[in-house]
Order: C-alpha cells, then structure tokens, then sequence
C-alpha cells in the first residue's frame, strides 16, 4: 500500500516537472493568457484560493476526529484519505505550475506552486508514518 502512495506521490510531483520542461523547451509558448488582465485577476484569484484552502487543510487532514475514527479501521482507509491528501496539494501545484507558464510567468503562481512542493516534503508515505497515524497518537495532543 505503500507502494501505491509513493509512486502516486512522484507522480503528482513529476507531472508538475514534465509541465515546467515543456514550456521551458518551447513545446508550448509562454503566456498566451498574459494580456487579458480580467483573466489573470479570475485565474490569481482561483490560485490563492485553492493554495489557501487546500494547503493547510492536508497537512491537517489526519487530526481531524473522523478521519481519524475512519483511518484506524482499516489500512485501506489510511490509503484513501492519504491519497486524498496527495490530490488536494498536487491540484494547487497543477494549476498555479499552469497558470505559471499561461500568463507569461507571473511570479504569484511560482510562489504558490512552490509552497505546495514544500508541503509535499511533509507528507511522504512511510511505514512508520502510516503506523503513527493509524494508532492514534494524536489524542495525546488532545490532553
């Protein structure tokens, strides 16, 4: 199970590479959304959003009561809330790494895409890790 989550995991992380090299190679061109200021306002505005709401949110996501009561019944439901957690860092890095290159690299969408990548340090699946969070360790936080 493990397995699956690190190779999802890289997956997120290197689709975001592969995005970056195809427009840094010119396979696509940079900033076709640059002059349209009303778009970059909707799309900026979509970014922080997502980075605000989605960041904090699965970096917290296994303290919450019933993910925690849901996550210790089985190993299966540690997998699926984890892989949760990895699709809701890896749909802020996608789409401000896009944005990024679209609106002719407008620096708010890197710094963005950047602290989703440093969140994604703090989330690799492990053994322990899974162990940790299954047996609820977290109620000590509580007392």
């Amino acid at each position: 199970m493990i397995k699956l989550l690190r190779i999802t995991y890289c997956i997120e992380l290197l689709t975001a590479v592969c995005i970056a090299v195809i427009f840094e190679t010119g396979l696509l061109p940079e900033g076709d959304w640059a002059a349209d200021e009303v778009l970059n306002y909707w799309l900026s505005m979509a970014g922080v959003t997502l980075t605000i709401i989605l960041l904090p949110l699965s970096l917290r996501l296994m303290k919450f009561e019933k993910v925690k009561q849901y996550v210790a019944e089985s190993e299966m439901n540690y997998v699926r809330c984890s892989l949760v957690r990895i699709a809701m860092l890896g749909v802020p890095l996608l789409f401000n790494t896009l944005c990024y290159y679209f609106t002719g690299c407008e620096t708010t969408y890197a710094y963005m895409a950047l602290m989703a990548v440093v969140c994604f340090l703090f989330i690799w699946p492990s053994k322990d890790k899974m162990n940790y969070e299954r047996e609820n360790h977290y109620t000590q936080d509580e007392q």
